[in-house]
C-alpha cells in the first residue's frame, strides 16, 4: 500500500537516532553479526566451540568447554528473566539439544553486551570448568592467545636453552685442553 511505503521511507529517512539508538551501537551490532556469520555460516545458532571462535574475533580466548560453561550461565540466566515475564522457551532448529545449548544472533549479541562480566567469573576463580580441563594440554592451549603461547614458550625453552649451552660450552673447554 502507497502509506505504508511512505511510513517506511519517513522511518528510514529519520535514521536511529528517532529509536534512542546510536549509530556507534549500529556499528557493533554490524561487526557482531559478521563474526556469527562467519563462525556459524550454516545456521542461526551457535554452539560452544563456534562462540570460542567468536569470542576470539574479540580478543577473548577461552577453551570450548568454558565457553559452553558461560553460554549456558548466561542462557540460565536470560531464562530466569523470561520466567519473570512470562516468556515461553525456544526450540533448536538443530534437533533436540541438551539444555539449548545454541546462541541465536539476538542472543548472541546480548551476551558480548555483557560478556566481561561473564568472563569476569574466569578471573575471579568461579571457573570450575577451567580447573578441570586445565590439566589436558590442549584445553588449556584452546583458551591461549596466539602471543601468550609463543610468551610462554619462550619463557620455557629460553633457559633450557641457555643450561644446554653452558653445559656443551663446559665440556667442549674440558674436552679441547
Amino acid at each position: 500500500a502507497p502509506g505504508e511505503e511512505a511510513a517506511a521511507v519517513e522511518a528510514a529517512a529519520s535514521g536511529p537516532m528517532a529509536n534512542d539508538v546510536l549509530e556507534v551501537d549500529l556499528i557493533f551490532v554490524q561487526y557482531a553479526f559478521k563474526v556469527f556469520r562467519k563462525c556459524s555460516p550454516n545456521d542461526n545458532e551457535m554452539d560452544g566451540n563456534e562462540l570460542r571462535r567468536a569470542l576470539a574475533s574479540f580478543n577473548i580466548y577461552l577453551s570450548s568447554e568454558f565457553s559452553s560453561a558461560l553460554m549456558l550461565m548466561f542462557l540460565r540466566d536470560m531464562e530466569k528473566d523470561q520466567a519473570q515475564e512470562g516468556e515461553v522457551g525456544r526450540a533448536s532448529s538443530k534437533g533436540n539439544r541438551h539444555d539449548g545449548e545454541y546462541f541465536t544472533f539476538a542472543e548472541f549479541t546480548k551476551f558480548m553486551m555483557q560478556v566481561d562480566t561473564y568472563v569476569a567469573a574466569r578471573k575471579l576463580g568461579l571457573d570450575s570448568c577451567q580447573v578441570r580441563c586445565s590439566r589436558r594440554v590442549p584445553a588449556w592451549i584452546e583458551s591461549q592467545s596466539l602471543t601468550q603461547i609463543c610468551d610462554n614458550f619462550a619463557r620455557i625453552s629460553h633457559p633450557i636453552v641457555l643450561w644446554s649451552t653452558c653445559l656443551l660450552f663446559y665440556f667442549a673447554v674440558d674436552w679441547w685442553r
